[in-house]
């Protein structure tokens, strides 16, 4: 079970006064009774930061086969996915650590489109083999980029309906890996590796651009709250979730 924030033994007192308050908060502002729900989910379906993150999981979705068999494909890729979870780990720890969500995904899309690369060049087996350590090894990233936008949707069904909308986008990739790696094209499957290095390359840069606008929104509400604060006018914009005036996009 769960240990609640007001009871964990991990936290200090201060650290749990803070998870306790934030908790109160985040109930205020999303205000989620159902009166709201079909805007959220509405506003959740018309969101760019839905779409373009939609972009950047899909760009870190591992290839279904990458033209071997389903069981050597099982067996080969145990190792890498080792190594994959440690990394996928540690990438965690420092994301929270630094409170930041896209060095880390950006690194990820470097390293699988390096192994994209690897693969599609005409190397040796082991030297490709190498390169789908890096393929996996980058799909680790994809956990950052849910929790990415997690971070960043308010309302409880706004979030609900803009993950299931991303990782429905990110499954259908996974769906075409196992038709876009066709056995005539062995050994390179220029097709297949083909199609991964562009959506990788559409997810870098995607990121970016997300990034750079997270900034200009957050800059624009930072100037906006502190006129309001002068003013002596209310900052609360209880019930609007991510487009509320207080709140800052996680970067």
């Amino acid at each position: 079970m769960v240990d609640y924030p007001s009871t964990a033994k991990f936290l200090t007192q201060e650290q749990r006064s803070f998870v306790i308050q934030k908790r109160r908060y985040d109930t205020v502002q999303d205000q989620d009774d159902g009166q709201h729900a079909a805007r959220q989910v509405w506003e959740a379906f018309t969101d760019w930061q839905v779409w373009a993150s939609s972009i950047v999981l899909l760009s870190l979705t591992a290839p279904d086969s990458f033209g071997y068999s389903p069981t050597n494909t099982q067996l080969l890729t145990i190792p890498p996915y080792v190594v994959s979870t440690t990394v996928l780990l540690v990438f965690a720890h420092y994301s929270d650590k630094v409170e930041l969500r896209w060095p880390f995904i950006f690194a990820a899309q470097s390293i699988s489109l390096t192994g994209y690369i690897i693969n599609i060049s005409d190397a040796s087996s082991g030297v490709k083999y190498f390169g789908l350590y890096l393929c996996i090894l980058g799909s680790s990233g994809g956990s950052g980029a849910i929790s990415w936008l997690a971070n960043n949707l308010g309302g409880k069904y706004k979030r609900a309906t803009g993950m299931a909308v991303q990782i429905t986008v990110a499954n259908m990739g996974g769906a075409a890996a196992s038709n876009i790696y066709r056995s005539q094209d062995a050994p390179r499957y220029l097709l297949g590796h083909g199609l991964e290095i562009m959506f990788i390359g559409m997810g870098l840069i995607a990121v970016p651009i997300i990034v750079f606008i997270y900034k200009r929104i957050n800059s624009r509400r930072d100037h906006e709250e502190l006129v309001r604060r002068e003013k002596g006018q209310d900052v609360d914009d209880v019930g609007r979730g991510d487009r509320a005036l207080s709140f800052r996009y996680t970067l």
